[in-house]
C-alpha cells in the first residue's frame, strides 16, 4: 500500500491571532532563509531551496500556506509535527489541503486508462461529476505524458490531478528520479478538512480518491 502524504497546506486566521513568531522561531531553527517584501508578506525557503512557505498578513484575515515540498522538506527533518503543533495553537480554519500518493507507475499509459475509463469527459468525485482536463506534452521516448485533471484545486471543491511526478521533476530541476505518477487530491474547509488530515491524510486521501 503506498504511503499517503500532505502535499500542500493553507491555515487562516484572525488577524491579530496568528501564531506567526512561534513559527518563526521554529522555522529558522530548522535552517529555513525568510525575506519579507512590500505587502509584508514573508516567504521562507527551506535550505534544499526548494519550496516556500509563505505567511501573509492583511487587514481582514493572517493566512499561512506551506507548499508541498516544504511540507516534505519539515517531515525529512523531523519538524512536521512541531509545526502542525504551531499551527494548531491559535484558533484557525484550513482552507486547502492535499493529499497524495506516489506510484512505481510510468504515467503516460496510466492516463490514457483514465481516458477511456472516462470518455466522455466528466468524473465524480462527490455526488456531482466534475469535468476532466488533461495538460500534456510529448516526453523524449515519444510518449505524450503530463497531468490529469477532475475539478480545480481552486474552486474550493474537493479536485483530484494524475501526474508525471518524474516529468515533473526532470522539468523544473533537472533531475531525474525512478518513474513515478502522482495521485493527488485537494480538499477545503468547506469540505471539513482540518489539521489532523494533514498529520495523518490517509482517510482523507481515499474519501476524495475512491473510487475514480
Amino acid at each position: 500500500m503506498a504511503h499517503v502524504f500532505c502535499d500542500w497546506l493553507d491555515v487562516t486566521y484572525a488577524p491579530d491571532d496568528c501564531p506567526y513568531p512561534e513559527l518563526n522561531t521554529l522555522l529558522l531553527a530548522c535552517g529555513f532563509l525568510v525575506s519579507r517584501d512590500r505587502s509584508g508578506k514573508c516567504v521562507y525557503v527551506p535550505p534544499n531551496k526548494r519550496g516556500t512557505i509563505v505567511v501573509l498578513h492583511s487587514k481582514r484575515f493572517a493566512k499561512i500556506s506551506i507548499s508541498g515540498a516544504s511540507c516534505g522538506f519539515l517531515r525529512s527533518s523531523g519538524y512536521w509535527l512541531d509545526t502542525l503543533a504551531v499551527l494548531a495553537s491559535s484558533p484557525h480554519k484550513v482552507t486547502r489541503v492535499d493529499a497524495a500518493i506516489d506510484l512505481p507507475l510510468d504515467a503516460a499509459p496510466f492516463i490514457r486508462k483514465l481516458c477511456k475509463r472516462y470518455p466522455d469527459g466528466w468524473a465524480n468525485l462527490s455526488r456531482k461529476a466534475q469535468q476532466i482536463t488533461r495538460v500534456v506534452s510529448t516526453r523524449s521516448d515519444g510518449q505524450e505524458s503530463g497531468t490529469w485533471y477532475v475539478g480545480h484545486s481552486d474552486s474550493g471543491n474537493q479536485s483530484l490531478r494524475v501526474y508525471d511526478k518524474s516529468l515533473q521533476m526532470l522539468d523544473r530541476y533537472g533531475e531525474v528520479i525512478p518513474t513515478t505518477t502522482r495521485i493527488e487530491v485537494t480538499a477545503s474547509r468547506h469540505k471539513g478538512a482540518t489539521l489532523r488530515d494533514a498529520e495523518t491524510p490517509a482517510a482523507l486521501f481515499w474519501s476524495i480518491a475512491a473510487p475514480t
